[in-house]
């Protein structure tokens, strides 16, 4: 559904054709021309000149010219036959005037509508035959005036429009099932996403997930394929099978604190050390066949949002962000003294008051030996049966 820039019509995309809605003379008009076969149309979007674009379940794109269909509207109708004959998840006009094109299994097109030009593809193949981030995309948005947001199975896709890099966030740890529809609330910064799952609040920046569902008071939280709207006031409408949930994104209040973050278990290669004895320990000390590392940490909180990250002073450059297992694991580590830290951010970003440590130290060959011999030379030294003489 989509209110014209005149004001007072109404379009709405149909099962067949096309609905359109005079709110002055409270009159409702089908057109179903012959062009469209009498599909299922999925999408309807208007550029500012006052042309409709249309897109349609399994037949590509088309577009309906408002001053060639102005007493005909079958007469306006024209394919884009540069865009495949596909599913079309999504059409958005930015803030350019350009429309972006999401498909299902051809990418993501972008179309300078004063001529009808594709300034841009985003393939869903690339030149070597793999597949890309754009294979289906299910909704596009634009973040700000250099950043656009697409949705595609469980991630976000965030494209830097001038630099042309692509960072995708989330994934089946992060996101269950897959993602229907974004929105962007302007107040906050925070992007809304409706899944197959539930309803998402994410913050792009720190990569954090809040998940809201039936347990949260959401009727029925298997929402649909770009169903999704902004309404004046800031309001969001998210639609699912029969009813859709609105809601205002500042009042969604989360303010649970980051916890701190306990070392739960420290593994050698398969076998487990006792974790409360090393944390007692100024220093783990492992010999150089004792180099590959399992540990295991929790927040040992499970009300709130909030994520884990994890560092390897002497192997990570940066932080990491723990997966749904909590544990990082590191193999065949060269001989060397290592700073491992773990903590945990809120869902606003801010960090727990308590980075956990663990300091550990393996050694090199040589020394190790030496190390085992003087351990034995003291222990013989020490028993009492021994004839010193």
């Amino acid at each position: 559904m989509k209110l014209s820039r005149d004001g007072y019509t109404i379009w709405m995309a149909q099962q067949p054709g096309i609905g359109q809605y005079n709110l002055k003379e409270k009159r409702y008009t089908l057109h179903d021309p012959p062009l469209l076969k009498s599909k299922t149309v999925r999408q309807l979007e208007e550029d500012r000149f006052g042309n409709l674009w249309i897109g349609m379940q399994g037949i590509g794109l088309y577009k309906w010219s408002a001053r060639e269909g102005s007493k005909r509207f079958a007469d306006g109708v024209s394919k884009i036959t540069e865009i495949p004959d596909c599913s079309i998840g999504k059409i958005y006009e930015d803030s350019k005037g350009y429309i972006w094109v999401a498909t299902s299994g051809y990418g993501v097109f972008v179309i300078d509508p004063t001529n009808d030009k594709i300034l841009l593809t985003l393939p869903a193949i690339d030149k070597d035959g793999n597949y890309t981030s754009f294979l289906h995309v299910h909704h596009v948005m634009e973040y700000n005036d250099t950043t656009m947001i697409m949705s595609g199975g469980t991630s976000l896709h965030v494209f830097n429009r001038i630099t042309k890099n692509i960072r995708t966030i989330g994934n089946e740890n992060t996101i269950a099932g897959a993602v229907m529809s974004v929105e962007k609330d302007n107040e906050s910064g925070y992007v809304w996403l409706s899944g197959t799952q539930g309803l998402y609040r994410a913050n792009i920046n720190n990569r954090i997930f809040v998940l809201f569902n039936r347990m949260d008071g959401i009727s029925d939280d298997r929402f649909m394929l770009a169903a999704s709207y902004k309404l004046p006031d800031g309001r969001m409408l998210f639609g699912a099978d029969n009813q859709f949930t609105v809601f205002r994104p500042r009042d969604v209040k989360i303010n649970n604190m980051a916890p701190p973050v306990t070392i739960t278990g420290f593994k050698v290669f398969d076998k487990y050390l006792l974790v409360d004895s090393l944390m007692r320990l100024n220093r783990v000390e492992l010999t150089p066949k004792q180099n590959s590392l399992t540990i295991e940490f929790s927040g040992l909180s499970y009300a709130g949002a909030y994520l884990i990250r994890y560092r390897l002073k002497g192997v990570d450059d940066d932080w990491k962000i723990a997966d749904k297992n909590n544990q990082a694991v590191y193999t065949y580590l060269p001989p060397g003294d290592y700073q491992f830290m773990v903590k945990a951010e809120d869902a606003d970003g801010k960090e727990s008051l308590h980075v956990t440590q663990m300091t550990i130290k393996i050694f090199p060959p040589v020394l190790a030996n030496l190390v085992v011999l003087w351990s034995v030379v003291i222990v013989w030294s020490k028993h009492p049966l021994l004839d010193r003489s």
